[in-house]
Order: C-alpha cells, then structure tokens, then sequence
C-alpha cells in the first residue's frame, strides 16, 4: 500500500516539477556516472562504508547503486544464487525476491520485477547504454573475486566499467522469475585484477 502512494506521488510533476521516474540520460559531468576520478581499476577498500565515501557506491547494503533512474554501480557480493561472474562478463541477477535479503540472504521465495527502483535502473542503464561500475566483495562464489579476508574484515575491489548488453526476464534456480543482466567490460581499461 505504501508504495503504491509512493508510486503515485513520484509520478505527479506538480508536487516535483519533473516526474522522478522521468528517464533523463545522466550528463558526462554527474561524477556519480563513469569512471570514477580517484580511484584506480584494482583499488581495494575494508568495508561498504569505505566504498560509498570513495564514491563508487551510493549504499552500504544494496547491490545496485541507481541515481534519478539509472544505475551507476553494482557489487557483486555472491549473495544471489543466480549470479555468474565470469570475469569480462557477468550475468548478474537483480535486487528482490528473497525472505530476508538484509540479514539472511538464501533462495529466491517469490519472483523478481522490472518495476522495482533498482532493477528498472539498471535496465534503463542498458537501454541507453550507461556504463556502470563493478566492484567485487571477497567470496568464494567466484575466482575472480578478491581473496579473502582474515578473521571479520571484508575486501571490496573496484574493476572497472561495463556495459549493460541485454536484460531479461528469466527462471531462476528456485524456480522463481528473476530479472537478468549480461554486463560485459568496457574496452580500453587496464586488465582486471586477479587476487
């Protein structure tokens, strides 16, 4: 209920001049977008918090980081059972769907949806061809994840750009809907890292 009013409220252009969910292709000039000033391909950082004040990532929980419509980072942490990281290319499952995706993140229980935020952002980012950030947690999901960490820090590693080639709705491994991302990376970068 509450988001359906907050759905509504979004739309209506007197209360906010411009509906928020207005697609408006982010400038060359939002630093939020791109490649990122300050920080190198390979960069490690201890912690999500660390990410978000480098300004790689607009949360300390989420996956998809989006701004005004578009997504401009995603971390690939292996909490999705669906994600596969291949290095130059990832397919990538979107936000929702699970029982407790906060403290307990396990098997999808419920199918995803184009129209939530995050997943609808980072499709718009495919639409319009809006390179985004990748940073990779430390995981044994993936050999092209940062090694990892002793005793309870946490490794977060920025990899560089990729595009947003194709996205879809699929099925996914517990038998729910799923929205799906191939991203691939971006040319004319330095090579990804490897520990």
């Amino acid at each position: 209920m509450a988001e359906r009013l907050r759905r509504q409220l979004a739309q209506n252009a007197e209360l906010f001049g411009v509906a928020l969910t207005q697609e408006k292709v982010p400038n060359r000039f939002d630093t939020r977008f791109g490649a990122p000033k300050n920080v190198k391909i390979g960069e490690t950082f201890p912690s999500r918090e660390a990410v978000r004040e480098a300004g790689l990532h607009n949360s300390t929980f989420a996956g998809i980081a989006h701004h005004n419509g578009f997504a401009f980072a995603i971390v690939l942490s292996g909490r999705y059972e669906d994600d596969k990281d291949g290095g130059e290319e990832i397919l990538y499952t979107g936000t929702g769907g699970q029982s407790d995706s906060f403290n307990n993140p396990g098997p999808q229980v419920q199918d995803q949806t184009f129209e939530h935020d995050a997943n609808k952002a980072l499709q718009n980012s495919c639409k319009h061809k809006v390179p985004i950030r990748v940073i990779r947690k430390d995981s044994h999901y993936s050999k092209y994840a940062p090694g990892l960490a002793k005793g309870n820090n946490q490794i977060y590693r920025y990899d560089g750009l990729y595009s947003v080639t194709e996205c879809f709705e699929d099925k996914g491994a517990s038998g729910y809907k799923i929205c799906r991302f191939r991203l691939v990376r971006c040319p004319d970068q330095p090579p990804l890292p490897t520990s």
